[in-house]
Parts: C-alpha cells; structure tokens; sequence
C-alpha cells in the first residue's frame, strides 16, 4: 500500500493504523462493525452449568479495558450479541451485559466460592480454575490474557490454550471446552439461531445452548414472524432472553477500517453501503 502495489487495503487490522497514519498519501474510511467478538461459555461444562458463575465471570470482564489495550479505541464495546445497527440489537438496558466487579464479587460469593491465602477461591476443596481457548492471532490472544487477569482479580485462575483456527473449530466440535474467545462476521438478526439454536450443537452453537423457552422464541422469530416489524420484535425477545441467560461475554464490535493509497485513487468521502468487498462496486476512480 505505501508503495503503490496495490490501491485499497480492506479489513486493516488496528495495530498498523499508527504506522500508515504517518503517511501522507494514505488516507482512510470507516464503517460501521459487521461483526462482533464474544467469549462463550460451555454451559454443559463445570463451573458454567452454574448460571450464577457465568453471570459473574461476564461481569467481571471489562470491555472498556479491552477496547483500548487490544483495540487502541478503534471499534465500540459490546454489551449484547448483535451488531449496533440492527433494530434487534436495541434491547432493554437491564439486559445489556456491562463490567461490575463489585457484583461479580458478591455472585461468587452467594454461590460458595471463598478466596484462600492464594487469592484463588475454592469450593469443596477444588479451585476455581478454567481453561480459556483463543485463536493464535494478536487480537485474540491479547483479549485472552486481558480476560485472565481481570478474572483473576474475581479470584477465578484462568488457563490460556492457543489454537490455529482449523484446529480450534475441529477441537469445539468435540465439546470439551469450557470457554472460548469467538467472533463472528454477519448483519442480520438470524446469526441468534446460528449461534444458539438446538439444533446447531455441537458447532456452530459451541456454547451448547439447548433451552425450551429459547427453541420457542427462536422458531417464533424466524418462522413466524408475519412483517419485518414483528420479525425484529420477536428477534430482540429472543436476543433479551439469551443475553438473560449469561450463555456469553459481549467483548467488542470492530469498526471496518479501510485505507487506501489517495496518490492511485480518489475515494468519496459517504460509502453508500454496509461494506467494501471484492465484488463492491465504488464510486472510484484513478487519480492522475
């Protein structure tokens, strides 16, 4: 891109944007995130069959940490499922899933897990000890050990296992998991069955969500929904209810950043569009 071997870089990752920030011949656009970055939980896996513990381990996450260690600020957090722009991700702010380490701290309690000399809490003898699973990317990898330490702040000891993302999904297929860093790219309200239907277990639904009331809202949303204006009431119920289940860890929406070499091209300042791809027709033209 500096050189002018090529034009446009899509989907630039935010550790380079300081570097081409430097030079004077690239320039840059945004656009609103297509996709969003969770942890989700195994629910069929101890200590998260405890609805208590996946509550307070999602609380004791702090995605504004995140945002700037991993991110520098490019992107928003999350604190549901679904990308911003989608009317079904609009849900009552009780179900929004935000950082409260105060209340993560009196959950654990309430559920008898009590701090030793170690700093690590324990109930029946056994500590409070889970393995987290990550892809071997930067970005991933730098949520995974932020996570770690703002869960051991809780008194939870967390164990970090990288995987390439072949061998990651091959691994989740098997179910053995406890949790693990995940991330999806979609912009329509159907990803919640996707992700959490029944019927999708063991993989995409690697969260092993297998709950009547959220099979019923579930087939009530994509099957039964009569107008567009019923389908996104009857999708954000379904989005409230997962996210009232804690079956995961709202982590961050990325911006879609684009960067592209304005001594070749001369790009307009509105994209009209939800996002640049291979097959895009732009508004472009050569400059010179």
């Amino acid at each position: 891109l500096e050189t002018g071997g090529v034009g446009m870089l899509l989907g630039l990752p935010t550790e380079f944007l300081p570097q081409l920030q430097a030079e004077k011949s690239i320039k840059f656009r945004t656009l609103p995130g297509i996709g969003v970055t969770t942890i989700k939980f195994n629910v069929r896996k101890e200590p998260f069959t405890d609805i208590k513990i996946r509550q307070a381990t999602a609380l004791a996450v702090d995605q504004a940490a995140i945002l700037q260690g991993v991110y520098n600020g490019i992107g928003t957090e999350s604190h549901q499922f679904l990308i911003a722009s989608l009317a079904e991700s609009r849900v009552g702010k009780d179900f929004e899933i935000h950082y409260d380490a105060e209340k993560a701290n009196h959950l654990l309690d309430e559920a008898g897990w009590v701090r030793d000399d170690d700093g690590v809490r324990h109930k029946a003898g056994a500590p409070l000890a889970v393995s987290l699973w990550t892809r071997g990317e930067t970005e991933y990898k730098r949520i995974a050990e932020i996570v770690q330490a703002q869960l051991k702040a809780v008194g939870m000891a967390v164990d970090i296992a990288v995987f390439d993302k072949a061998s990651l999904d091959d691994q989740l297929k098997k179910g053995e998991h406890q949790f693990v860093v995940n991330h999806y790219d979609w912009n329509n309200a159907d990803e919640l069955d996707w992700e959490f239907s029944a019927k999708r277990i063991p993989f995409p639904n690697v969260s092993m969500w297998d709950d009547p009331r959220s099979e019923e809202l579930n087939e009530i949303a994509m099957h039964k929904s009569k107008t567009w204006d019923e389908r996104v009431a009857n999708f954000k119920k379904l989005h409230e209810y997962i996210l009232s289940q804690f079956v995961f860890i709202p982590i961050h929406e990325a911006a879609q950043n684009i960067a592209y070499n304005s001594d070749m091209l001369s790009v307009p300042e509105a994209i009209r569009g939800a996002e640049i791809m291979q097959q895009t027709v732009l508004d472009l033209k050569a400059v010179g």
